[in-house]
Order: C-alpha cells, then structure tokens, then sequence
C-alpha cells in the first residue's frame, strides 16, 4: 500500500483536484434543489368579495441553495375544525405602497419571476378562492337575471317611465321573495 501511494499519490491528488468541482456542480445543479423561504409580515388578510373568499398575504421570498423560476403560487388553508381543505389561486400582486381612502390601488396580473440567491424579493399578493366564485358567480348571476326579469315586469304593469323610483322600492320586495332568500341562503352556506 506504502508503495502505491508513493508511485501514484501525487496522480491520485491531482485527479481528485480536477473532479471535485465537476462533482459539486453536479451536485448543486441536480441533487440539490432549490427552496423557498417565506418572511410573512404584517398579518393575514381574509376576505369574502365579488372574488369570493380571499387571502392577503405580504412579506418576502428568500431564495436558498440555488435560483428558482416561480411559475405559479398557490395556497391551502385546512380548517381546523373539521379539516377540511380550500384552495386558493394567484390572484395578482398588489401594490408594495400604502394608499389612502380615495386613491386606486394598483395591481398587476400574476406572472412567472425569476427568483436568486442573492436578492430577496417582497410579495403582497391576494389568493382568490375560485371555486367557490365560480359557485358563487351562477347563483348571482342567476339572481340577477330573475331579479331584472321581475322589476321589467313591474315598470310594465305601473307604467314607470323612471327606473330608479320603482328599483329602490322593489328591492324591498324582491328581498322577500323565495328566489332571493334561496339563493342569499346558498351564498352564505359558501361562506366558510
């Protein structure tokens, strides 16, 4: 073994010296992955809207082991109560400043971004639960549909020329009717 070492060692070194970095590429390039560290700030915003059930979340991505490409971003949020689970898409980024009452806030379609070691990137993004908007979007708009139906024939009966007059009063009415308390009892069961 002594004699080996002494008539190949140097050539043994070398050829380590000359792997090892082939060997670490390799090894950062395809064994070892990329992973995504959040910093949430502030707190979680949840919300019910013409969106349906929404979640606001804003902090920053961290980048480790290597850079990643973020195609898309999803969230699950498991009820503890019952453990069900309801799952919520990109909506879009919102904006990274604070606005004031009055002022538009500004946001921007999701789209995929390139994410690196070296640079943290700040997220303010809402989810959109669109299963349930898609649920909750027919029961509207059939609401709607019936609703425009049932005041039509109501200004055709009196005789109003003014729509606002008879809208105001009839929404009353209409809130009573079987169509709007079914459906207003639907979307709150989707309420979660």
């Amino acid at each position: 073994m002594k004699e080996l070492l002494s008539k190949y060692g140097t050539l043994i070194v070398a050829i380590i010296a000359l792997i090892q970095p082939w060997v670490v590429y390799l090894w950062k390039k395809f064994v070892r992955k990329g992973e995504i560290k959040l910093y949430p700030t502030g707190s979680i915003e949840v919300g019910y809207s013409s969106y349906g059930p929404t979640i606001g979340l804003h902090g920053t991505f961290r980048c480790l082991n290597q850079d990643v490409f973020v195609s898309s971003i999803s969230l699950e949020i498991v009820k503890q109560k019952d453990k069900s689970t309801h799952s919520f898409d990109w909506g879009v980024f919102r904006s990274q400043k604070l606005t004031h009452k009055g002022e538009e806030a500004e946001f921007e379609l999701p789209y995929g971004f390139m994410l690196s070691t070296s640079q943290p990137k700040r997220y303010n993004i809402a989810f959109f639960d669109t299963m349930t908007r898609n649920e909750m979007q027919d029961k509207i708009q059939n609401l709607k549909e019936e609703r425009i139906k049932l005041l039509i024939k109501e200004i055709q009966e009196k005789g109003i020329q003014d729509e606002t007059i008879i809208s105001k009063k009839y929404y009353d009415e209409f809130s009573q009717a079987p169509i709007h308390v079914e459906n207003y009892t639907n979307l709150y069961h989707l309420c979660y």
